[in-house]
């Protein structure tokens, strides 16, 4: 049908609407930002019957519009009335229902509130309800569509920014306005009576629309506005020109959820002595971009001034489609177990995508948006951005002398933001970092602000431990999300706070010299008995501002003490190194085969032996072990390739008693008798290949069979001692004419004395 709308000054004139009653009907300054017009019908005389149809223009349709008492249930909108339009749609393609006029100079929308809110009882979910505005003379006009989410109370949005005809135009003074349910029907039913509660114009108060806020990189990696970092999860400002254009503005927030359940983006926040929602206006609406329909999209407010024991309140709204769209999100329906708390000042805002799940798409193809963030409650405009840079004082991350700056970030969020240093802290002493705040990217300084020390933050692996002010704070596994606790702190005039706490850890790891030209070894060259923790100092209020994005410097001290920590082995914190790992001393760029690290403990039973001269290419490795004669052991090989990635489905062969080993040793491998090399080339057994698993990684089993074997020597760390009973083996790719390849030279010895353990091998021994 085509929809239009009998004159409104036909059935319902000025006088007319004066005599009804009618309240909230301000004169507007036209296009103003912040003036109200409420039409919530309280004081508007009640009529007991359909007729004389004050409000409705369809009574030649059979239609009808009234103002009435309680409806379906009480209304639960405006301020705890119980008034409001009802209304049945007529028969036939002419029919509406009015709402209301102000006088003829003023207008109900302007051009930084185009968003109108009505409180609506539908009769049915899923259909449309449109808004018409007009000028006095009904020459001009507008309509937006809303759809009903719901059968009973609910908040319709009406956008004028989008309307479904006509477009806003700033001369012209829309001042009365009309509405249609189901305008697509010419047959509206009597069962489709729908109740209007309140409407409001002009009634945003508090928006969030990010267009002076400094863009940042399209992927997030400098911004702040994300809690995900942990997750992997960022959230930036950024210009909107590789999505479809945002209804307000060029700028937006664009996000990605984090993996875990501890992700989201904020928003904004206001003052902490103000709150974005009221006890009679709960709404708040989004424009939002979303990458998949039917998603749920969690909105929480907290009050920032009880922090870090905030009162929070949460409201969901579901995503109806793909792209564009105004989200509404109804607190006084709250969820996530949260309810409205009366004189709470929610001055905070943060919103999560796919809420219900606890692991959200990490991938960019999940990047959804935010802007026009609007809030129908509050009554202040929200604080403005400010980047800030918390740094140590020089002398504290002195590179050259005792602190080693970490830069390796590989693109991960968590980090970009940020420097990291390492530094080595003795065990029990006490310690003082001295930080600066300054505005981001100058040497202004920020006094009065709030900034906590987060002691060995989440998903850290910290096991460093630590104390002050009679607090406590203890290891924090890579799996706990939660910072051990905080020591706060408030900057002076110069900006500049400090955390005085001492280490409360009785052994660690062996002193080093560390600093930039003698980093710290990671992975799996990691030293035995590694104690660190992480520090991160972390800017929580600003006088008069709001936190828009902070980058700072990052302590991870390592502990130090003369009793070493023997419960962690070398290697401890390198990736996979328990189940072999890839080695990262790999030169070439063609294959390698390494033996798992756990069996080439040289600080305990083997030495990396470099002492046989056709042997001595960069990546050809040579290790001394020592073995019960007549024991059976597992080799397990991990097979990289050209860029060090494993080498899945790919054959491996073992060759025992190598060539020109000599080798006395006999084997027997699935029950086959390897015998000894015959020293002149030709004794060698290369047993059949085997293939690698999906993760590079290859076993075989041999077991010697001789029965009497060399003497133990006095030093595993040494030569053998005596008689050698022993083997040299060796692994091969298959169709590879050039690898690298840990050998094995295995000695068998008479497990009848006892050896020493003086330090760990060396390469030379």
């Amino acid at each position: 049908m085509n929809y239009k709308f009998k004159k409104l000054a036909s059935l319902l004139t000025s006088s007319l609407l004066a005599a009804a009653g009618l309240v909230g009907l301000t004169a507007v300054p036209a296009h103003a930002a912040s003036p109200v017009t409420i039409w919530d019908y309280e004081s508007s005389p009640l009529v007991a019957s359909p007729w004389p149809n004050l409000y409705g223009f369809s009574a030649d349709n059979n239609g009808w519009a009234n103002i009435v008492g309680v409806g379906p249930s009480d209304m639960p909108y405006g301020s705890g009335g119980n008034r409001g339009i009802k209304a049945t749609e007529g028969s036939g393609s002419y029919s509406g229902t009015n709402l209301g006029s102000i006088g003829a100079t003023d207008s109900l929308l302007s051009s930084s509130n185009l968003m109108v809110v009505v409180e609506f009882y539908a009769p049915a979910s899923g259909e449309t309800v449109r808004m018409k505005v007009e000028d006095n003379g009904s020459t001009t006009s507008i309509f937006a569509d809303a759809t009903t989410s719901t059968v009973g109370w609910q908040s319709l949005v009406f956008n004028f920014a989008a309307p479904q005809s006509g477009s806003f135009n700033s001369a012209v003074n829309y001042n009365k306005a009309s509405i249609n349910y189901k305008p697509a029907s010419t047959a509206n039913a009597a069962g489709d009576t729908y109740y209007i509660g309140e409407v409001l114009f002009n009634s945003l108060r508090t928006t969030f629309n990010y267009e002076t806020t400094p863009l940042c990189s399209t992927d997030g990696y400098t911004s702040r506005y994300s809690f995900s970092e942990g997750n992997n999860g960022w959230a930036s400002v950024c210009a909107t020109s590789d999505t479809s254009a945002a209804t307000f503005g060029v700028r937006a927030i664009k996000a990605v959820e984090g993996s875990g359940s501890y992700s989201g983006t904020n928003l904004g926040a206001i003052a902490e002595t103000e709150s974005l929602i009221s006890a009679t206006s709960k709404l708040a609406t989004v424009q939002f971009y979303a990458p998949a329909t039917g998603q749920v999209v969690r909105m929480r407010l907290e009050n920032t001034a009880g922090w870090p024991n905030t009162v929070a309140i949460a409201a969901d709204a579901t995503t109806s489609g793909t792209g564009w769209q105004t989200l509404t999100f109804d607190f006084s329906s709250p969820t996530d177990g949260t309810s409205y708390v009366a004189g709470t000042k929610y001055s905070k805002a943060s919103i999560t995508y796919k809420a219900s799940s606890t692991v959200a798409g990490v991938d960019p193809a999940d990047a959804y948006w935010v802007d026009q963030v609007s809030f129908y409650g509050s009554t202040v405009a929200p604080l403005p951005l400010q980047q800030v840079d918390v740094r140590l004082v020089s002398s504290q991350k002195n590179t050259a002398a005792d602190a080693y700056e970490w830069t390796f970030c590989g693109g991960a969020s968590w980090c970009a933001s940020n420097n990291y240093y390492m530094k080595m802290i003795a065990a029990g002493s006490t310690t003082t970092l001295n930080y600066v705040v300054t505005e981001h990217g100058t040497s202004t300084p920020v006094s009065g602000a709030t900034v906590n020390l987060r002691m060995n933050t989440g998903y850290s692996g910290s096991n460093a431990t630590w104390s002050a002010g009679g607090t406590t704070y203890g290891a924090v596994s890579t799996s706990n999300g939660n910072d051990a606790g905080v020591i706060t702190g408030t900057t002076n005039s110069s900006g500049a706070v400090s955390f005085t706490f001492t280490n409360t850890n009785t052994n660690g790891e062996p002193t080093r010299l560390l600093n930039n030209a003698t980093g710290y070894p990671a992975g799996c060259s990691s030293p035995q008995g590694q104690t660190k923790g992480a520090l991160q100092p972390d800017v929580v209020v600003l006088p008069g501002k709001l936190v828009g994005g902070q980058y700072a410097d990052v302590l991870w001290p390592h502990v130090s003490s003369a009793n070493i920590n023997y419960s962690i082995s070398q290697g401890a914190d390198g990736a996979d190194c328990s189940a072999g790992g890839f080695d990262k001393d790999n030169k070439g760029a063609y294959p390698h085969i390494r033996l798992e690290k756990p069996f080439l403990d040289t600080f305990l039973d083997a030495s990396w032996w470099d002492g046989v001269w056709q042997y001595r290419d960069v990546d050809t490795k040579a290790y001394l072990k020592y073995l019960p004669v007549a024991s059976t052991f597992k080799l397990t090989y991990v097979v990289t390739g050209n860029d060090n990635t494993p080498l899945a489905n790919k054959p491996v062969s073992l060759i025992v008693n190598a060539n020109y080993a000599c080798a006395k040793t006999f084997f027997m491998y699935e029950n086959s008798l390897i015998g000894p090399d015959d020293c002149a080339g030709g004794g060698q057994t290369e047993l059949p290949a085997k293939m690698t698993d999906g993760q590079g990684r290859v076993s075989f089993v041999l077991s010697n069979t001789n029965t009497v074997g060399e003497a133990m020597p006095t030093s595993l760390n040494g030569l053998p001692n005596g008689k050698e009973v022993g083997t040299t083996i060796k692994p091969h790719l298959v169709g590879a004419t050039k690898e690298g390849i840990d050998m094995l030279f295995a000695h068998f010895v008479q497990p009848t004395e006892k050896a020493s353990v003086a330090a760990p091998a060396a390469a030379n021994a």
